[in-house]
């Protein structure tokens, strides 16, 4: 389970929750906004009476001051919206009555009503007369059945006396195949958030799985190894003359490439190619065996199945006796010593001795 390593799990988890994110946001807006639905926010409630019982101390002048029975006013901005993915006609209203919702203010006694509408919307104010349902008492306002585009909204301004600020402001109503629900209201005063709060928490685990990732990379020392690097056993034989340099090579390999062990085993170039010979034959057409035969010269005739290449170049040097003063002995004259053709120093221009190998 080479690939179950920290990096690897984090790298998964983020992909994973970026997937999960994606589909998350394709479900909602093919899960949510498919209902028809009217939602509602109080975008401001205020006093603006002389009774400071409600918390809030102000100055009025004009008709806030010298009209009568005011003290406990409060003055509030509701908005009615479509927020949904369909548009809103007058027979989606279920009621019975002539109305379609109705406004209440607990505790509140409805004064004047002001109904405003964004630009472009003109059309909608003809639906708020008496006629199309449009009236209030007490603590009631019933609004008429007023056809909704998708994101078309109106306001209305309520002057109100009675209860405190903060009292329950809700609106009811029966919707075919949709809801009428509540939304969060942005205060005027309110900052808005750039991001709502599914994608701040989407953004934030987000950031803190690349953050574990970007850490676990440049904290830990996980030098890569050289592209060449491979794993399992080797087995190296033959030349003895390659012995010293071949144990210091395969200790370099092995520290380097992970998972590698490379045994040398030395014994004789003709050795290690019979036992490369015989390894090939009991393998079969399995597959060439883990061993290589180092040989200090050509393969002897008789392997045809072995293929050689040549890797390295190994020095002879000739070491004769300090008594024998020949130092210029040619390559022609070094081979016919080899050759037993010169068996004596004194035909080399030595003394009279006897060349022995």
């Amino acid at each position: 389970m080479e690939w179950f390593s920290a990096e690897n799990v984090v790298a998964v988890l983020t992909a994973v929750l970026g997937v999960l994110a994606s589909i998350g946001v394709l479900w909602y807006e093919r899960r949510v906004p498919r209902r028809k639905r009217i939602g509602y926010r109080v975008q401001m409630d205020t006093p603006i009476g002389s009774d400071v019982s409600q918390g809030r101390a102000n100055v009025r002048l004009g008709l806030f001051s010298e009209t009568p029975d005011m003290s406990d006013a409060t003055l509030v901005l509701l908005r009615v919206e479509n927020d949904g993915s369909q548009s809103i006609v007058d027979s989606d209203y279920t009621g019975r009555e002539l109305h379609g919702l109705t406004a209440e203010f607990t505790g509140r006694t409805v004064r004047g009503i002001a109904v405003t509408q964004p630009p472009g919307a003109v059309h909608l104010m003809e639906h708020f007369t008496p006629a199309a349902g449009m009236r209030h008492s007490g603590s009631l306002i019933r609004l008429p059945r007023v056809p909704l585009n998708r994101g078309e909204h109106f306001k209305l301004l309520v002057l109100l006396t009675g209860a405190d600020v903060g009292s329950p402001i809700r609106i009811t109503g029966g919707i075919r195949d949709g809801e009428v629900t509540v939304n969060r209201a942005a205060r005027p005063d309110d900052k808005p958030p750039l991001f709502g709060r599914a994608a701040r928490l989407i953004t934030v685990s987000l950031t803190v799985c690349v953050v574990v990732l970007a850490a676990i990379i440049l904290v830990r020392d996980d030098t890569p190894p050289p592209l060449d690097c491979a794993r399992g056993e080797l087995r190296v034989t033959g030349s003895t003359a390659f012995a010293p340099v071949v144990r210091e090579l395969a200790a370099t390999y092995m520290e380097e490439c992970e998972g590698s062990r490379i045994e040398v085993d030395p014994r004789g170039s003709n050795s290690g190619i019979r036992e490369l010979s015989d390894e090939g034959a009991r393998a079969g057409k399995s597959g060439s065996p883990a061993l290589v035969a180092l040989s200090d010269g050509p393969k002897p005739p008789g392997h045809p199945e072995l293929r050689e290449t040549r890797v390295a170049v190994s020095l002879f040097s000739l070491v004769v006796n300090d008594r024998v003063p020949v130092r210029d002995l040619s390559l022609a004259d070094i081979r016919r010593v080899y050759a037993g053709e010169i068996r004596n120093w004194r035909e080399l221009g030595g003394p009279d001795l006897e060349i022995l190998l």
